[in-house]
């Protein structure tokens, strides 16, 4: 059990990385989707932050 916990924090493998972009995903949409109804300024913010986590989720992807 504990290693699968490291390998989902910390991926080593495909399985851990594919893994943890579907569940980002999920969470992202979830959130992109509450954050319609906020401010403009709290819309920008929150797609920011999803295009930085889809941004190093490339980059480690290159690396």
């Amino acid at each position: 059990m504990r290693e699968l916990l490291l390998d989902l924090l910390l991926p080593e493998t495909d399985r851990g990385a594919v893994i943890q972009i579907v569940v980002a995903t999920v969470f992202w949409a979830v959130v992109l989707v509450t954050a319609r109804r906020w401010h403009r300024e709290y819309q920008i913010f929150t797609i920011g932050l999803a295009v930085i986590t889809f941004a190093w989720f490339g980059a480690r992807a290159v690396h």
